[in-house]
């Protein structure tokens, strides 16, 4: 460690102007517990609240100099298949949700192993899994003529009873404590943690957030706020 030039506070600062320029990166750097330095936490259960909240949260502490590299945890969009059931058409003819999940579940990733024949080796079975080209699994058209069974023992097209687009959702949905979750992290810029949060505290977007969202603390932000209520009980017991 003595025959280093920078530190790793030296390093990081040195480092993000040069990371700061290559566009639409994402990147960060984590502490010795495997966290960022700050972290804010925003919770909810309507996500477009929750994402709004988020992101003017994160614009208003861009601005902040205590901080740096400030960056939501916002879950990225992904390219994915919707499907919406013609609800009474489907009813009439007896197909279910399930029977939809079935199908796609079938042509896009293959039936389960235990559902498909194998292939007899002379020591093992070999599942035989069957599922769309993938170029296949990109046309509304050939999906749509998919054939769906019904109780009576017809075969009908899937675009007879369901719409099929393509759109984008979710890569994944963070929660804490069985609520919707959106942190809002970044490195500190050469101040005690403590300074950070005093500037984030009273940044407008964290004082005025919408209906059903609310900040949770937790780590070390979480232990500060506890350690300075207990040290003012403390002293009014003095007093």
């Amino acid at each position: 460690a003595n025959e280093r030039d920078l530190n790793q506070r030296q390093f990081e600062r040195a480092f993000r102007a040069a990371l700061l320029k290559v566009p639409d990166l994402r990147f960060s750097f984590q502490g010795e517990s495997g966290t960022r330095d700050v972290s804010v936490i925003l919770t909810g259960d309507d996500p477009e609240a929750l994402v709004a909240a988020s992101r003017a949260l994160e614009a208003e502490m861009r601005g902040l100099r205590e901080i740096a590299n400030s960056q939501s945890t916002e879950p990225l969009p992904r390219p994915e298949l919707l499907i919406r059931p013609r609800l009474a058409e489907a009813a009439r003819l007896g197909v279910d949700a399930e029977t939809f999940g079935t199908l796609f579940r079938v042509a896009t990733v293959g039936e389960i192993d235990a559902n498909t024949a194998k292939f007899n080796l002379p020591d093992r079975q070999v599942p035989i899994r069957v599922l769309l080209a993938p170029h296949a699994r990109e046309d509304l058209g050939v999906l749509g003529m998919l054939r769906v069974s019904t109780p009576d023992g017809r075969a009908i097209p899937l675009e007879a009873i369901a719409q099929l687009e393509f759109g984008n959702g979710e890569a994944q949905i963070d929660r804490f404590d069985r609520k919707r979750r959106i942190a809002i992290e970044a490195d500190l810029n050469g101040v005690p943690l403590g300074t950070a949060l005093e500037k984030i505290d009273a940044l407008p977007a964290l004082k005025s957030l919408p209906a059903g969202v609310k900040r949770v603390e937790y780590g070390d932000a979480e232990y500060m706020t506890e350690m300075f209520e207990k040290f003012g009980i403390a002293m009014s017991a003095a007093l």
